[in-house]
């Protein structure tokens, strides 16, 4: 009988550390992004490491946000795509994006006893997500104004290059148009996305920077990766010159007798 594994390993004392780095480097609150299951990572093997470091940590959609939840019930957690179930994030204490005029609408018919915390996004130049008028976010600002249950936890938007400095000075000029215009009685978490950010001046009244990669020790020489995939060798073939080995005939043996290996998965 043969067993097989192959498994993740995380390495807790590098993702400190660059972590560390991140909060050193930037000196803002720090909102870790562990949506697509951390990156392939494991996002609750992530939060679990980092949840007395982190300020926030950001998902992709609720399901991502209800698993975490359901094992840390007192982090901080936002979802930065569509949310379809608003009540049910509500119940549970999970941050909900708006990027619409209609969406502050519908939470806002919303019936409960607890807080509504919404994030309002603005659309600085990636054209994905996000209020693209000031018009449309002084209405938004006035139904969050005339409603108790919304709570205005954030404003934020996201770098698309945030290797260039010309394109970064545009877009942080665009948002800061925004935040000029909400009104003195708010106080929402500023936050900015895009790992490359920590290395940029950022203006004083940014808050907190949204990290994804270089948390996980890509994209920078200043960070290291901080997973192992360990496998087995499950079988080993000889074969003859010229012949292929797996998909669209990407590998062609130079030779007779080489040898490659199958792993597990």
């Amino acid at each position: 009988m043969y067993m097989f594994f192959s498994k993740k390993i995380i390495y807790s004392k590098k993702l400190k550390q660059n972590y560390n780095y991140i909060k050193k480097q930037c000196g803002k609150k720090i909102c870790v992004v562990v949506k697509a299951d951390g990156y392939g990572h494991g996002a609750t093997n992530i939060v679990n490491i980092l949840q007395s470091y982190a300020d926030f940590f950001a998902v992709q959609n609720l399901d991502e946000a209800l698993k975490i939840r359901k094992q840390f019930p007192t982090i901080n957690i936002l979802i930065l795509g569509y949310c379809f179930d608003e009540k049910l994030a509500v119940e549970n204490n999970i941050s909900i994006m708006v990027d619409s005029l209609e969406k502050i609408k519908q939470l806002a018919k919303i019936k409960t006893n607890k807080k509504i915390k919404i994030h309002i996004k603005i659309n600085s130049g990636m054209n994905r997500l996000g209020i693209s008028n000031i018009k449309e976010f002084k209405k938004i600002l006035k139904i969050l104004k005339n409603n108790k249950n919304l709570y205005f936890e954030g404003v934020f938007t996201h770098f698309f290059s945030p290797k260039n400095n010309k394109i970064i000075k545009k877009q942080m000029k665009i948002f800061e148009m925004y935040l000029r215009i909400i009104p003195r009685c708010f106080s929402p978490i500023k936050h900015v996305g895009g790992s490359n950010l920590i290395f940029y001046d950022l203006p004083q009244n940014i808050d907190m920077v949204r990290v994804g990669l270089f948390v996980y020790g890509y994209g920078c020489e200043c960070v290291e990766p901080i997973m192992k995939i360990v496998s087995q060798v499950m079988r080993v073939k000889n074969i003859k010159r010229g012949a292929y080995v797996g998909y669209e005939e990407k590998y062609r043996a130079p030779k007779s007798n080489c040898t490659y290996s199958t792993w597990v998965c």
